[in-house]
């Protein structure tokens, strides 16, 4: 679900474009064929919900995607930009196939790090 929580005490804000966090959090749902829930809290505020994964590594690459998009600067999100131009600079063509990082590791379009 995307942040709508701590608004009630005006203490902080979850996120502070929450339009924004919700139209990536679309797209990159979408991008994952994941099925969307628009739903509203208590308070009648947005939010998007999806069914959640069993694989922790996945929700975690889902979650550093959308802040990538969002923009955001966290280490992890660093880290997947670099991953995602180290695939740049590694592919031999535009097909989005995964290319070969050395001792049977590969990396794919979206920045992860796999072995095959």
């Amino acid at each position: 679900m995307t942040a709508t929580a701590s608004e009630d005490t005006k203490e902080y804000r979850a996120f502070g474009n929450q339009e924004l966090l919700i139209s990536v959090t679309k797209q990159v749902f979408t991008d994952f064929d994941m099925q969307i829930g628009n739903k509203e809290d208590h308070a009648g505020r947005a939010y998007v919900q999806t069914a959640v994964f069993p694989e922790r590594a996945h929700l975690i690459h889902i979650a550093t995607l959308a802040l990538d998009r969002i923009g955001f600067a966290d280490i992890s999100v660093l880290a997947l930009r670099e991953m995602k131009a180290i695939y740049e600079e590694l592919a031999i063509d535009e097909s989005g196939d995964d290319a070969y990082f050395g001792d049977g590791m590969w990396t794919t379009s979206d920045g992860r790090l796999i072995e095959k």
